[in-house]
């Protein structure tokens, strides 16, 4: 009877060890999708007003060093920000923040 005990417990605990595992897989692989997008360089004047309103509220006192799309029209932007440092932000057509890296 011990025994049983035993063995359903353990089947249920390592059950449970599973499940949250793949969870954290899918979070990992959703952030690798969005750095893999292929972008391609736009002048900065073609960048929606939405986008240029939204990255300068965001970050009063940067200033955009290049800009660029991807086919989801999703804008990655190049800026330093006011203590001259670098840093990139991504934005989508209607200037939501999407991300930022240092």
């Amino acid at each position: 009877m011990k025994k049983t005990l035993f063995l359903s417990v353990l089947a249920l605990g390592s059950m449970t060890a599973f499940a949250q595992e793949k969870n954290v897989e899918i979070e990992k692989l959703a952030v690798a999708a969005v750095q893999e997008e292929e972008y391609t360089e736009i002048v900065k004047d073609k960048l929606p007003a939405a986008v240029v309103e939204a990255f300068e509220k965001t970050y009063e006192g940067a200033s955009i060093k290049k800009a660029y799309v991807n086919a989801k029209e999703e804008y990655k932007i190049e800026a330093v920000d006011s203590n001259s440092q670098d840093f990139v932000a991504y934005f989508d057509k209607d200037g939501n923040l999407l991300k930022k890296d240092n």
